[in-house]
């Protein structure tokens, strides 16, 4: 099992050493499995021009999660199973190699929706009545894969789900949740009992306890007013 992580930043190299995610996952992993791949912005002025004026707010993600993160896979060697993790908000909080593979992709779960709009997306693809009321809406900083279908997702929605241009994307969770919503094959499934995610957004710190965390914690808004789910445990050290 690798972890693959994406980031970008105007420089060649960026501190991944610093961040939450390599912190904790070399606590109980081998440095081998952990796969940073590094974009310098300064070298992608035009597609970034171009995708902010496609996609709007968070264009960014679209570019660097989704559409070049296609060709780097292909220049990945020795690698099968894998979970995508953000690597600022995101903590492994034990050893990955017995997480059992799957031949599918499941992302974790929010219940906070995002993008709150789905303007243009068409009646066809809205959350149902069920999942707005549960309140089991797709997060894209972590979930898991293989390559094989990581490859053909990202296929799929680079060269079907991106020609539709919508602003009210927001970013690469958008883009996903077009495609889960769709029901388009590589079919998403979400973590919805958080076996192995947690996204902490929204949620309520005294509902957990430190035994109730599943193996990956991603406290995304962490710097947006999360209820920083890092700091309560001390998650750490």
């Amino acid at each position: 099992m690798k972890i693959i992580t994406t980031t970008w930043s105007y420089d060649d190299v960026y501190p991944i050493q610093d961040t939450f995610l390599w912190k904790s996952f070399i606590e109980n992993n081998s440095k081998d499995q952990f796969i940073h791949i590094h974009y310098n912005r300064s070298n992608y002025v035009d597609l970034e021009k171009d995708f902010e004026e496609r996609f709007g707010f968070q264009y960014d993600y679209i570019l660097y999660k989704v559409y070049l993160l296609r060709d780097q896979l292909s220049n990945l060697l020795d690698i099968n199973d894998l979970i995508f993790c953000d690597a600022t908000d995101t903590v492994c909080m034990r050893c990955v190699n017995n997480i059992k593979p799957i031949q599918n992709i499941i992302f974790s779960t929010e219940i906070n929706q995002y993008p709150s709009s789905l303007g243009g997306w068409g009646d066809s693809v809205q959350w149902s009545a069920d999942q707005l009321y549960n309140k089991e809406f797709l997060n894209s900083g972590l979930f898991q894969t293989n390559i094989v279908t990581f490859k053909k997702i990202l296929d799929y929605v680079i060269d079907n789900i991106l020609p539709l241009n919508l602003k009210t994307f927001g970013g690469d969770q958008g883009v996903y949740t077009y495609h889960y919503l769709s029901q388009y094959n590589p079919m998403i499934s979400l973590d919805i009992s958080s076996e192995l995610f947690l996204s902490t957004y929204c949620r309520n710190i005294k509902d957990y306890t430190l035994n109730d965390l599943p193996l990956f914690i991603h406290d995304n808004g962490y710097n947006y007013g999360s209820p920083r789910f890092i700091e309560n445990f001390n998650l750490i050290n």
